[in-house]
């Protein structure tokens, strides 16, 4: 029987071993790099991406790796990947569909 663990990263490490603690390493590491694209980056983001990072961030270092948060995973690791990759693109710029006449 494994012993409880209250965060991704030290369930997977002692689920796994060095290597599932590893992966969760990586993953910690591209979130922090997302955070940092989206705070500093040319396109800043939306607040709803700022709360996936920042949850994401929460779970793998403080919460257990729960069954709902199995299937959000993957999404917010889609928005990190997302703003990481959108970090060199310029803004759109803003077009008004209102015309005056």
């Amino acid at each position: 029987m494994l012993i409880p663990s209250h965060s991704h990263l030290f369930g997977g490490w002692v689920e796994h071993g060095i290597f599932g603690g590893l992966f969760w390493i990586g993953m910690l590491i591209v979130m922090i790099r997302a955070l940092g694209a989206g705070l500093f980056g040319i396109r800043t983001a939306r607040p709803v991406e700022m709360l996936a990072i920042i949850w994401t961030i929460w779970n793998i270092l403080f919460s257990p790796f729960g069954a709902e948060q199995r299937c959000f995973f993957a999404i917010y690791l889609t928005v990190a990947t997302i703003l990481i990759r959108n970090q060199g693109v310029p803004p759109e710029p803003q077009t008004s569909t209102y015309r005056s006449t």
